[in-house]
């Protein structure tokens, strides 16, 4: 969530969404910074543990949904003023599409916050090899301006990162070791223009 606060600014009078909430740890946190928070999320088990974890918060809703459903972004169009998803790009079967409709999703003058891994795991269904694959892609996908950005993680960070997410999610290699790397892709994006993504990227300025 320091992430998203450093990136993404929030207000009191926002409607943001999350794609791919897992826990709930960052929509936890975030709540009480933004006026409405949706959270979507593929899979109905997570997506029901998330409803009981914030059947008493009023301000966060549920949706299970996909992202890279076709009709998505116009069922939902500016329906929210940012757009935040971290450690979801690597997962989504049809990346083209999932950012597609998050544009389609985005207010006027909204952004987007991506972070994701520019390395390659087996479990994985997306990754990039040349900036210029995801260049092409947020353009179809109606972006006018993103920033990409590494992010490069302290030793300490990177401890709790691999003690915290690494480990637990059983990210290993065939032959059982742990496959760590500290850079990351951050994508920050801003419609009617704008994209910034994580694991090596930065937010963009406000279109004018």
């Amino acid at each position: 969530d320091e992430l998203i606060r450093q990136f993404m600014p929030l207000s009191p009078q926002m409607e943001v969404l999350e794609v791919g909430p897992g826990s709930g740890f960052p929509a936890f946190r975030l709540k009480r910074a933004v006026a409405a928070l949706t959270l979507l999320e593929v899979a109905e088990g997570n997506a029901a543990n998330l409803r009981r974890l914030f059947a008493q918060t009023p301000n966060v809703q549920v949706v299970r949904d996909d992202v890279c459903r076709r009709d998505l972004g116009r069922e939902r169009a500016c329906n929210y003023d940012s757009i935040f998803a971290i450690e979801v790009l690597e997962f989504v079967s049809d990346p083209a599409t999932g950012l597609r409709n998050m544009a389609e999703m985005l207010r006027p003058g909204g952004s987007v916050y991506i972070q994701f891994p520019n390395y390659e795991e087996p479990a994985w269904l997306n990754s990039y090899r040349r900036r210029e694959e995801l260049d092409e892609q947020l353009g179809a996908a109606g972006f006018a301006e993103w920033a990409i950005h590494t992010l490069r993680l302290s030793p300490w960070s990177q401890r709790l990162f691999t003690c915290c997410m690494r480990f637990p999610c059983s990210c290993t290699g065939p032959d059982g070791a742990s496959k760590v790397n500290a850079r990351r892709t951050h994508v920050h994006t801003m419609k009617p223009g704008h994209i910034t993504m994580g694991e090596g990227w930065k937010r963009s300025s406000s279109p004018s």
